[in-house]
């Protein structure tokens, strides 16, 4: 059985032109003002389905690579978003940010589990409005 190589190493993740590769699938996928520091990206609003997330604070994602995949997490949301490139990655993320939001966020507290709740209340913490695009 081969193994898949990944498409980028560690040290194409770093590089500055990864980084500006990084910066224009953002840019494309309408995420607007991310700065990257090191491995983080910060995420001011997020537009997903025809909505825009404003945010009381920005979103910390830690970026990773592995496998040929990029990865994007962020622990206290408990998402975890990937694709085999950074557009793809960018978009996963808003899809699962706006999942997240419809179906635990804006869920009675009576069908959710603790750790749900705890998700929901940092969630909606975080969002000061969602208002369409």
């Amino acid at each position: 059985m081969s193994r898949i190589q990944p498409s980028y190493s560690y040290r194409e993740l770093v590089r500055a032109d990864y980084l500006r590769s990084f910066m224009a699938a953002v840019s494309q996928s309408r995420m607007q003002a991310i700065q990257m520091q090191q491995d983080i990206a910060v995420v001011p609003e997020v537009r997903e389905g025809g909505r825009i997330f404003r945010l009381n604070e920005p979103i910390y994602l830690t970026r990773s690579a592995e496998n040929g995949y990029i990865y994007l997490r962020n622990r206290t949301l408990s998402i975890l978003s990937y694709g085999c490139s950074p557009h793809d990655a960018v978009q996963a993320f808003q899809e699962d940010f706006g999942a997240l939001w419809d179906f635990i966020a804006q869920a009675d507290d009576a069908t959710l589990t603790p750790d749900a709740i705890e998700v929901k209340n940092r969630l909606r913490a975080i969002v000061n409005a969602v208002v369409p695009e």
